[in-house]
């Protein structure tokens, strides 16, 4: 499942508009379409922010290399619709389970989640995102609702033996630094120190194109570029604090990984 063990409990956190969910996207995609030994690989997205129906517009783009506005007003030429066609016909036989469920609790996702496991169709677990599900136990404060949800998530991945990617909002604090100091480190985790505490894996991402249009990487403004920077900020069995690089293409939600020693 792309690098990530059983039972990890991975954070990917990062300010809004940065490239969180069209990240997770990607990951969705890429471990679903990998069964090197002909197996399935069940991916379970469960989307507290978009509709399934946003999803998988945006599964569709990333697919077909297609605009994603082309692909919600419709203005496509026949070539194109081929192509979406085929990416459509791709998604439909990857074996991603999609819930939007509003006003979700930790719980409403591990009872789910025990199901599809039962039908042996569960290996990873991604949640959009942590800071808008709910416990169903009684919190004197948000920092401690936080810090429930986060616990339950993490004896969710000890208890299946599958990996848990939460998506997390960072907070606020990070865009008042200015320059460099844009960079999100661990402390800027929002609400609750225990989301560091538990996590296996944390992931900081960082767009320094939201803050300076100069460091985009292309001008066409119909299909922008933007670097993204991902912080290996915490990994409890492995190396952390390197930089991995990506071009994301914000009209296909595409992310491609950059070779940092070819640029170099």
């Amino acid at each position: 499942t792309y690098g990530f063990k059983e039972e990890e409990f991975i954070i990917l956190a990062a300010r809004p508009s940065v490239g969180k969910s069209a990240f997770a996207i990607n990951l969705a995609l890429n471990i679903a379409k990998r069964n090197p030994k002909g197996e399935d690989v069940s991916v379970a997205i469960f989307s507290l922010e978009m509709s399934n129906d946003q999803i998988v517009s945006r599964m569709i783009a990333k697919l077909s290399g297609i605009n994603s506005y082309k692909l919600i007003t419709g203005q496509l030429k026949p070539e194109e619709w081929a192509r979406v066609n085929t990416a459509s016909e791709a998604l439909k036989r990857m074996p991603i389970f999609f819930d939007d469920s509003a006003a979700s609790t930790v719980q409403d996702v591990r009872a789910k989640c025990r199901k599809l496991k039962q039908e042996n169709k569960l290996d990873f677990v991604i949640i959009d995102y942590l800071q808008l599900l709910d416990s169903s136990e009684k919190s004197s404060n948000r920092q401690e609702a936080v810090s429930k949800v986060s616990r339950g998530l993490k004896l969710m991945a000890k208890e299946l033996k599958v990996p848990v990617l939460a998506l997390s909002q960072l907070s606020r604090s990070v865009e008042t630094k200015s320059g460099e100091e844009k960079k999100p480190m661990l402390f800027h985790l929002r609400e609750s120190g225990a989301i560091e505490q538990d996590a296996d894996i944390v992931l900081l991402m960082h767009r320094p194109d939201l803050y300076d249009k100069e460091k985009r990487e292309t001008d066409d403004e119909e299909n922008p570029v933007s670097r993204i920077e991902i912080n290996v900020a915490k990994n409890r069995q492995g190396l952390s604090g390197s930089d991995l690089l990506y071009r994301f293409r914000l009209s296909t939600s595409d992310f491609n990984q950059i070779d940092k020693e070819r640029e170099e």
